[in-house]
């Protein structure tokens, strides 16, 4: 670190469940308030005990919030209750970032359950509420997939998320430019549907092919008639793609079928990271509708499945755990 820029740890937690662009958004403003996030997450035992049991395990759930960018450090078992003042000075904790809600709902410090000890202490710093995407609603959206009488509709997008452009890039894009090692860009694509550590694992995996990964975001318009509608807007996608460590640009509205050379030329892309699943399905690139050009130009790079965690996993422990009321069906 550099002299004179001495170390100022921020924490924040939670439960994190399906870590979202509501909890990227928090990661993003407490790097504001120092130089290091720490993120405590709260375990299975108590997490299980809080509102109602997570859709993901601990482990999962850490793994995730680790693969965010601005995060440094995840802290396992948090407490869900009654910050201490040994908890703070064992992880050498300076700020914590408190939700403003904790500041409204408990204006005496000494009723507030959860965060009396920062408070108190004067380094509690309140954070505003991000208004958009909760875990909540995107268990509510899945759930809602389930009814014989669902049909795709256009969702409301929060506004800070409407804007769309043609890419858009990470917060140290531009940092990264000053770099004397000259440039390979490595791009992958996908739905990207409630992005998880399947899909961190294959930007990890693809940044270790280049210098920079560009990600494309298949669009609300063909993403609706691949296999099955997402359970995200294109936008809300697009957004957590780019709040994912090793991310450095998004590309909206990427090719679901015929990567052309044209496409290639114009992001400058140098390797395409592509699943191996696509090479054993169609031995002879001249068969494979997606993914033709890159593997004819030898640009072509497999990468392994995640067998891990997957988005259809996700959707079918929400189903499981919230099953459609038989009386409602019929």
């Amino acid at each position: 670190m550099a002299e004179g820029h001495p170390q100022k740890n921020v924490y924040c937690d939670g439960i994190f469940d399906m870590c979202h662009i509501g909890h990227q958004n928090l990661f993003r403003n407490a790097s504001k308030l120092g130089t290091h996030v720490f993120v405590g997450v709260v375990g299975d035992k108590d997490a299980n005990n809080y509102k109602r049991p997570p859709i993901m395990t601990a482990a999962e759930r850490e793994a995730q919030v680790l693969g965010c960018k601005h995060v440094d450090k995840v802290i396992s078992n948090a407490l869900c209750f009654g910050m201490t003042e040994e908890f703070l000075k064992e992880h050498d904790i300076h700020v914590c970032a408190v939700g403003q809600e904790y500041f409204d709902r408990f204006p005496n410090p000494d009723d507030d359950p959860y965060y009396k000890v920062p408070r108190k202490l004067g380094i509690a710093v309140p954070l505003p509420r991000f208004d958009g995407l909760s875990t909540s609603e995107l268990i509510r959206r899945a759930c809602e997939r389930m009814s014989p009488d669902w049909k795709a509709t256009a969702l409301t997008v929060p506004t800070e998320l409407a804007e769309s452009s043609h890419s858009k890039l990470s917060d140290d894009y531009e940092t990264r430019e000053l770099l004397d090692t000259p440039r390979k860009n490595v791009y992958c694509d996908g739905i990207f549907d409630m992005c998880h550590i399947g899909h961190q694992n294959l930007f990890r995996n693809a940044s270790k092919l280049g210098t920079h990964v560009f990600v494309g975001v298949v669009g609300d318009k063909d993403a609706n008639n691949y296999k099955r509608p997402p359970i995200m807007t294109a936008a809300e996608r697009e957004a957590q793609v780019l709040g994912c460590k090793h991310v450095d640009k998004v590309i909206s509205n990427a090719l679901c079928f015929g990567m052309t050379e044209e496409f290639l030329k114009e992001h400058d892309i140098h390797v395409c990271a592509v699943g191996q699943e696509y090479f054993d399905r169609f031995p002879n690139p001249d068969d494979d509708p997606y993914y033709k050009v890159p593997r004819k130009l030898g640009i072509a790079v497999p990468l392994p499945r995640f067998d891990g965690l997957s988005t259809s996993e996700l959707i079918q422990r929400i189903q499981d755990r919230f099953p459609l009321d038989q009386e409602a069906g019929k």
